[in-house]
């Protein structure tokens, strides 16, 4: 293909929201995947907006050093914005309150839900999984299904 031909692949829509300011940016998504990031920034007013005029397929909110608490109201607050999103959600297996994270999450209607090996590889996976419909669970999120359903006794928090 050369340098004038349009790429035949159709492209994915994606935006990148991050519930917390991190320290650094790592990239959620390989350089040269499938999806197109409309814009990847903090989840605020100015984002929500971006949603609305861009219409994505898919958010990849990053909730990584966020709390629990503004798990939910999170992805509810993206749900308001475009009813019709796909909500990959970005956790962290091994940070204090992760079960409770993915309840809030999952509970608020997330398509996918990672924390253990959020690599860009299975960012993108999950992405294009969701777009096309699938749930796309880690084992946290799995677990926290499980609890939400009473299948499972939730953890006790360590003292």
């Amino acid at each position: 293909m050369s340098a004038g031909d349009a790429d035949p692949r159709p492209r994915l829509r994606a935006i990148v929201l991050r519930a917390a300011a991190p320290a650094r940016r790592d990239p959620l998504l390989p350089p040269d995947s499938t999806v197109q990031v409309v814009s990847d920034s903090i989840l605020d007013g100015v984002a929500l907006g971006v949603i609305v005029t861009t219409q994505p397929e898919v958010a990849i909110v990053d909730l990584r050093g966020s709390l629990a608490a503004e798990a939910g109201p999170a992805i509810r607050r993206v749900r308001d914005a475009s009813p019709t999103i796909r909500i990959v959600a970005v956790g962290d297996a091994a940070a204090a309150g992760a079960e409770v994270l993915a309840q809030q999450t999952i509970a608020a209607g997330v398509s996918a839900y990672l924390s253990q090996d959020p690599s860009p590889a299975n960012v993108l996976r999950a992405t294009v999984e969701a777009a096309a419909g699938q749930l796309h669970l880690t084992s946290t999120g799995q677990k926290a299904v499980r609890v939400m359903l009473g299948g499972e006794a939730p953890e006790t928090p360590k003292r």
